[in-house]
């Protein structure tokens, strides 16, 4: 059962399907995790009881037909594991989207820019500034984070680079998060304009994917691999 004391991150194990719901509502649970449901919900002018009582009406409904987004076998894997699926998927994959996501975005703001330059060109600088904070998380975590979390796993106890390089990535998903939560207001939840091109929906509809990858992304770092580093060190 789902109340309003619980964090975020709380939620989500709880109900997985809460992850759409809270990508609707705009409510931070992958970078804002730790902060409790109530404080959420009233920071988003949500009235909390009825949102409660929604997201455990909907508990079962949700599951049953939806399935979970969340791949709960993550949560029983040693560190270096963890680190390798995070690496081969949302590492990946994202590269391959900020990739297609950047030729597809100067398509659009070329073609489409006499009509809607101003949202194309608050979308194009957003869009450069996320796919360099990500590049350049991606290869951090790679190079220089990741192995000393497996250092620390194999015995090295290292607990202030530990805390030190966690609190940095962390900060670095809020940077991330901040620009998306502007994606989605300057693109009203990704919803392209009515006589947008099949090519401009679709590029809108890629990015939420992104994003929506990006979310679990953190989420899996933040509140499962983060975690198990900060029990072996304490």
């Amino acid at each position: 059962m789902i109340t309003k004391n619980m964090k975020l991150v709380d939620v989500v194990k709880t109900f997985p399907g809460s992850i759409e719901i809270f990508n609707k509502e705009r409510i931070d649970y992958c970078c804002g995790g730790k902060n409790l449901l109530e404080d959420a919900l009233r920071e988003n002018g949500i009235d909390v009881d009825s949102f409660v009582s929604m997201l455990n009406e909907k508990i079962a409904e949700y599951d049953a037909k939806n399935g979970s987004k969340i791949d709960e076998s993550r949560y029983a894997l040693p560190i270096d594991q963890l680190i390798q699926v995070i690496e081969d998927t949302h590492h990946y994959d994202e590269r391959v989207l900020l990739s297609e996501l950047d030729k597809l975005i100067n398509k659009i703001l070329i073609v489409h820019f006499d009509h809607h330059g101003d949202e194309l060109l608050k979308v194009h600088r957003l869009f450069a500034d996320l796919k360099k904070e990500l590049e350049e998380h991606f290869i951090k975590e790679e190079k220089i984070v990741f192995p000393v979390m497996i250092q620390i796993m194999q015995g090295v106890k290292d607990s202030d680079k530990a805390f030190s390089y966690i609190k940095e990535l962390e900060n670095e998903h809020e940077a991330a998060g901040d620009i998306i939560k502007e994606l989605q207001q300057v693109t009203r939840d990704f919803t392209a304009p009515k006589d947008a091109c099949p090519t401009y929906v679709g590029t809108y509809e890629k990015l939420k994917k992104l994003v929506e990858d990006i979310f679990m992304h953190i989420y899996y770092e933040s509140a499962v691999l983060f975690v198990k580093v900060e029990e072996l060190v304490q």
